[in-house]
């Protein structure tokens, strides 16, 4: 067995379908009240709706629900306030405001007032861009975009709206400098705000100045050897000889350093650099010549025991579930080392085994883990792992008509998350209660019944064809996925001396008595003579079902209405038969009354001259 988890997900996304779809049919009306319908326009599912004219005031709109909509302000507009009728302020995140036909909107009415930038932008200020073409602006506030020109420009705002302007680079370099007022403003992550008051001065300068940067690193070579792993520059490796390097001011550098060391500090020209969300790769755009002094150490090794209580019961790995990381342990206690720069352990119970316990001791101090698969490993600590084999002391009996009928998955797991691999037909799947609930789920297919003990099962979702069935033992279960089950009726003609001693069973393992009964179609049925029999006839639907090697008679029941006539007694064979009143001729017979060929008989029963033949 194996883990199993993908059916879960696409259940999800089924379920999720059949739920939206059936919403779909619903409505959502609500209200728009619009100051001013010349500021904006509406969408829906981002597309513009023919024939929707937009009015002063009330705009009321019935729409299919969870159909999205969109109110888009036009240029040089900007939204004042958006409220609902309780007064309860809309989020608004850029130049357009997003709502939709949901339930909860039904009914509403929103309340849209809109600014005309035009007539309230009356502060001004100047910019200067060197090249256009590698950098956008806008406003923050409006978020208008700012039409740039080469040089000086003279741009006006609202000074109440539009507080500050946004700068940002177009391309894969960082603006080189933006002041304000002639004070430089650190650009970070390619962009830049700048507040804007009243004939402020800003200069954003894209292009670097053509010369060169001579980068150097600072390290123990000796203790670090191969500390910077890579370093790509404008997003194309170089070559690096490990200590120096030549660059262009404003090429993007990164540099990639090897995990097996830990860098406790860097600093650029003396400047230290944060560490705090480092993960051993640093983005740098030069201006100047720049020394790198880089404060690093291998990392060592932290030593823990692990206590494995059976060792087969748990799979114990090195930071992640891969198998390269997967520890050999024996029973009782085991000395690890983890390397110091992924410092934790991975468990998880192997197949068979119920966990008993998990916990960590450090410091005399003990901490129970069982709901923790990660482990975070100190130096000194003891983790204990408990477990017990899992004796399957049950039995059902799963049953499935055709797999491949589910054209995406078909999946059985268990409460453990173990996937079964089954047969089409029957298989006995041993279990113990831990194991339940059952999980049994398919997509795709034409049917999605599944009984319990010859009872329709509902799913989790209606519609869906996700199960959890909790058997108990000697249960039944059965799933139709090509066709919808079929309850069959089986008549039961039985006599004889014997019949009393002949057991019946269907199912595998449901125990049958052989009179009349119902069951659904695919059922087998086995019938077993008494010891004591010399003879057993038995007939289903008119043809005679063959003795097997095994000593019984089976069959599969595919009709709604079928006969089955049995006979067990002690007699040696028929002393007579008479045919429309005459005696039997010397011509053979089947036990259907057809006469056959005398030579080359199929293993059988037959009446000869009026008596009966047996060929084996």
């Amino acid at each position: 067995m194996k883990k199993f988890y993908s059916f879960i997900s696409i259940a999800f996304i089924a379920i999720f379908g059949l739920q939206a779809s059936a919403q779909d049919a619903a409505t959502v009306t609500f209200t728009l009240n619009i100051d001013n319908p010349d500021a904006v326009s509406v969408t829906f599912d981002y597309a513009e709706d023919p024939g929707f004219t937009l009015v002063a005031g009330d705009n009321v709109i019935t729409r299919a629900q969870y159909t999205t909509v969109q109110v888009n302000l036009k240029s040089d507009y900007a939204f004042e306030s958006i409220l609902d009728e309780n007064g309860t302020a809309q989020g608004v995140y850029g130049p357009t405001w997003y709502t939709g036909c949901y339930p909860n909107n039904d009914g509403k009415t929103f309340y849209i007032k809109t600014i005309d930038l035009n007539a309230t932008r009356t502060a001004s200020f100047t910019l200067t861009v060197d090249d256009p073409s590698q950098v956008m602006a806008s406003f923050k506030g409006s978020n208008a975009n700012v039409e740039l020109q080469a040089g000086t420009a003279t741009y006006k705002f609202d000074p109440n709206v539009e507080t500050s302007l946004f700068v940002a680079s177009t391309g894969y370099k960082n603006l080189y400098r933006v002041t304000l007022n002639d004070v430089e403003i650190p650009v970070t992550d390619s962009s830049v705000e700048v507040p804007l008051s009243e004939g402020c001065r800003v200069v954003v300068e894209a292009n670097y100045p053509d010369m060169p940067c001579n980068l150097k690193f600072n390290y123990d070579t000796e203790n670090c050897p191969g500390l910077i792993t890579s370093i790509s520059v404008n997003y194309n490796t170089v070559e690096f000889d490990g200590k120096n390097l030549s660059v262009q001011a404003g090429d993007n550098v990164a540099i990639n350093f090897n995990r097996d060391y830990k860098i406790d500090a860097i600093t650029i020209n003396g400047v230290a650099q944060d560490l705090t969300y480092f993960y051993y790769y640093l983005s740098f755009t030069p201006t100047e010549d720049a020394v790198f002094n880089i404060t690093a150490q291998p990392y060592g090794n932290i030593k823990a025991t692990v206590l494995a209580n059976p060792a087969a019961g748990f799979l114990v790995y090195k930071s992640y579930g891969s198998p390269e990381n997967l520890l050999t342990l024996v029973d009782g206690r085991n000395e690890v080392e983890i390397g110091e720069n992924a410092p934790t352990l991975f468990w998880k119970l192997a197949a068979g085994y119920d966990l008993v316990s998990v916990t960590t001791t450090v410091n005399g101090e003990t901490t129970d883990q069982s709901n923790n698969n990660y482990i975070d490993v100190v130096d000194g600590m003891e983790i204990n792992f408990q477990a017990k084999a899992i004796v399957l002391d049950k039995q059902f009996v799963f049953w499935v008509d055709d797999q491949s009928a589910a054209a995406y998955y078909f999946s059985i797991n268990n409460n453990a998350r173990d996937y079964y691999t089954v047969e089409n037909g029957y298989t006995v799947i041993g279990f113990t209660d831990s194991y339940c609930p059952f999980s049994f789920g398919w997509a795709g297919a034409p049917s999605t019944q599944l009984y319990l003990n010859n009872v329709l099962v509902e799913p989790l979702y209606a519609g869906g064809s996700t199960f959890n069935v909790t058997p108990a033992d000697g249960d039944v279960v059965k799933a139709y996925l090509a066709a919808n089950a079929v309850e069959c009726s089986v008549a039961v003609v039985a006599e004889g001396e014997c019949i009393a001693g002949t057991t019946a069973t269907v199912d595998l393992i449901v125990p049958q008595e052989l009179v009349d009964f119902t069951c659904l179609n695919g059922t087998q049925v086995s019938i077993t003579p008494d010891a004591a029999a010399d003879d057993c006839i038995c007939v289903l639907n008119g043809e005679e079902v063959v003795l097997g090697a095994d000593g019984t008679f089976t069959f599969v029941i595919t009709e709604a209405t079928n006969t089955l006539n049995i006979k067990v007694d002690k007699k040696d064979g028929i002393s007579s038969i008479s045919l429309d009143g005459n005696n039997a001729d010397n011509d053979t017979y089947n036990l259907q009354g057809i006469r056959v060929t005398s030579t080359n008989l199929p293993a059988g029963i037959y009446v000869r001259g009026g008596q009966k033949i047996v060929v084996k």
